[in-house]
């Protein structure tokens, strides 16, 4: 849990108290002892339907819907198919995956998420964690299985699929209790989430997407099955539906403005489009809004990255946004032109750190490998609209001076082949942070050659190769004496108030020279060693210079390391290159100011050479480790980033190399 970051001015503390107020409409946030039901669901401006008879159950669910005509089920139910029929044409959804022998494991109870695959009992206890892979009960209680099983029913037509998808929304409602959601907390204006529930209840996120799940659910399946359903089981999910939502209102994020909140509010009105008649919609949607276009001013920067500066967790934000304003649309409602101009920017962001051979740019927390996903997102027509030319226009090097992440790139008019360096020069962000200040991305030739480790999966278990990625040691940068950086003990700086001190120098000859520091020590001792990287573009030939300077007091163990691919990579007389059939890269560096030159590739003790391009998927991947043994500051290096097609070095290259070393 990271620490809430200190609004940037008064206008920010203004929107951020506006984010965090939870009574919009009456909510009152008392002293509420989660043992009285009676209180709970009064807050949630509801009824405990336990022990209460079926007619009562009815009405007062009928009660909760303002939908003209719809005074008894069979019409509800009638609305609703109604509404479904209608509703592809204005709220388009993704194509539904999912083999039939995929939904043949889940209507056996057998799940798969990221790989990993679990047996669950006919009962289903939503809360359970089935094994060691945190990331398996979060993704199973979003009901991403739901899609699976839509999927095969879209292409078999068989029934049973249709069947389980309503089995499993139903036998979610009738086994959890969202009153257990509740424990009193120490200050009587605030509530807390149950730590004794923490996959059913753990965030927005899983309450947001499964919401919205269960709509698309029933959008695709009742126009289409008209008796899927009986009419007072729609009731039931109607009533939990509503529950759910005001649950999505009253209980806020630890932070209050990271990408759960963003996510949660889109979520709310996503689902409302998709549970049309609620009596409470209008309130629902307006706080929902609200509190969207308030968060966005909060955690996006000034130059549209989002402060958790991870690109995967940007790219999130933006693909539910988009899928926001669709619903929007649905609800009569408009985005403030304010969060349309912060959405704007963050898509731009977003076509920058997907490279050209197709991955998806990992600083932090984030995947490589799903870099198709990005695509798609940004093929999607609400989101060309948003951009208008950008969506289109020709990607060419560029800076954030918040974010801190420089482009230095020829251009995407090159398409795959085009050469690709992410400079990481930014802070260690609100959340999802590593200790990778000045690491990079390199591709080239439609291949990446040095990368971003990953995140493999949040394990946080002693010995979880996590720890490890997270690392310093795990990216492309430096470690002093044995030791990574140590950002995390200056919150202070983990998010940019002012434009960084970045270079960034372009030349008329298109020669572009890009820099950056970390100066905030390494290790828990903070060993005050300063470091200053500067990369050198040069567009043609085609190559990078990168150089390193660091500076304080003393004689310093120096480690200098590179993180590729993975592949073979070979070291040898100051080379470091590649070995794939097509396309390579040469890593030059003057070996006579390094005591060892080595490759780490899928070492264990102690941990490294590894990268993780997709959650639960870890892999050895070569990194090269450069060592100089008490070295008295300043210390300087620097290594030439030379790529080319095929499999024969180019001499030019050899040559340049042995001329800076004259020089």
């Amino acid at each position: 849990m990271t620490a809430r970051r200190a609004p940037r001015n008064a206008f920010e503390a203004a929107r951020l108290a506006k984010v965090l107020s939870v009574d919009p409409n009456g909510i009152t946030r008392c002293d509420i002892d989660g043992r009285n039901r009676q209180q709970v669901f009064a807050v949630l401006h509801s009824f405990d339907h336990v022990g209460l008879p079926a007619a009562e159950c009815i009405r007062r669910t009928l009660a909760l819907l303002d939908l003209p005509g719809a005074d008894a089920p069979d019409a509800v139910r009638d609305a609703y198919r109604a509404y479904y029929a209608d509703l592809p044409a204005r709220l388009p959804v993704e194509a539904y995956a999912g083999a039939p022998a995929e939904a043949d494991a889940i209507l056996e109870h057998r799940f798969t998420f990221n790989g990993v695959t679990h047996q669950l009992p006919d009962r289903i206890d939503w809360n359970a964690d089935p094994g060691d892979c945190p990331h398996w009960p979060w993704e199973f209680n979003r009901f991403g299985f739901l899609r699976t099983l839509l999927g095969a029913f879209a292409a078999t037509g068989e029934r049973a699929y249709a069947e389980k998808a309503v089995q499993l929304i139903l036998a979610f409602i009738a086994d959890t209790d969202i009153a257990d959601s509740f424990i009193p907390g120490p200050d009587p204006a605030s509530w807390r989430l149950s730590v004794h529930k923490p996959h059913i209840w753990l965030s927005h996120l899983e309450v947001g997407f499964h919401l919205v799940a269960w709509g698309q659910a029933l959008a695709a399946l009742l126009p289409r099955i008209p008796d899927l359903l009986a009419p007072v089981d729609l009731l039931r999910i109607i009533k939990s539906v509503h529950d759910q939502l005001r649950w999505l209102e009253i209980i806020i994020p630890e932070g209050g403005h990271g990408n759960g909140l963003t996510s949660g509010a889109g979520c709310q009105l996503r689902a409302l489009a998709h549970f049309p008649g609620l009596r409470d919609a209008r309130a629902l949607a307006t706080v929902a809004l609200d509190r969207l276009a308030a968060t966005l001013d909060i955690q996006v920067l000034p130059d549209g990255v989002q402060h958790e500066l991870t690109p995967h967790y940007h790219f999130c934000v933006c693909h539910e946004l988009a899928h926001t304003l669709e619903a929007l649309d649905c609800l009569g409602l408009t985005a403030p032109p304010r969060c349309l101009e912060v959405l704007r920017g963050m898509w731009r962001y977003v076509r920058q750190t997907l490279t050209p051979d197709g991955k998806q740019l990992a600083f932090n927390d984030g995947d490589g490998g799903l870099g198709a996903w990005t695509r798609a997102g940004l093929e999607r027509p609400r989101v060309r609209a948003l951009l208008g030319e950008d969506a289109t226009a020709e990607l060419v090097s560029t800076y954030y001076p918040y974010g801190g992440v420089m482009f230095l790139r020829q251009g995407s008019r090159h398409g795959r082949d085009e050469l690709y360096l992410a400079f990481d020069g930014g802070p260690y962000g609100n959340a999802h942070q590593h200790e990778d200040a000045l690491s990079f991305w390199l591709s080239a030739y439609g291949r990446a050659f040095i990368v971003d480790p990953g995140r493999y999966r949040y394990d946080h278990t002693p010995g979880s190769p996590y720890h490890y990625l997270m690392s310093t040691k795990a990216h492309s940068t430096i470690r002093v004496d044995n030791r990574d950086q140590h950002s995390r003990a200056h919150p202070e700086h983990w998010v940019a108030r002012r434009p960084l001190p970045l270079t960034w120098e372009v030349g008329d000859d298109g020669v572009i020279i890009a820099g950056a520091v970390y100066a905030l020590g390494y290790g828990a001792e903070q060993i005050p060693v300063r470091h200053h990287r500067t990369i050198r573009f040069v567009p043609d030939p085609g190559y990078w210079l990168l150089e390193d300077t660091l500076a304080g007091d003393g004689a310093h163990d120096i480690e200098s390391r590179f993180q590729f691919a993975p592949g073979a990579l070979a070291v040898a007389d100051g080379i470091a290159h590649t070995a794939f059939p097509d396309a390579n890269l040469a890593l030059f560096f003057d070996a006579t100011a390094w005591d060892d030159a080595r490759v780490e590739c899928g070492q264990e003790e102690p941990r490294a050479g590894w990268y993780a391009d997709r959650v639960n998927q870890l892999e050895p991947a070569p990194a090269l480790a450069l060592y100089a043994r008490a070295r008295p500051l300043p210390f300087r290096a620097r290594v030439l980033l030379a790529p080319y097609r095929g499999t024969a070095l180019p001499a030019a290259f050899r040559e340049y190399w042995s001329s800076l070393n004259r020089w």
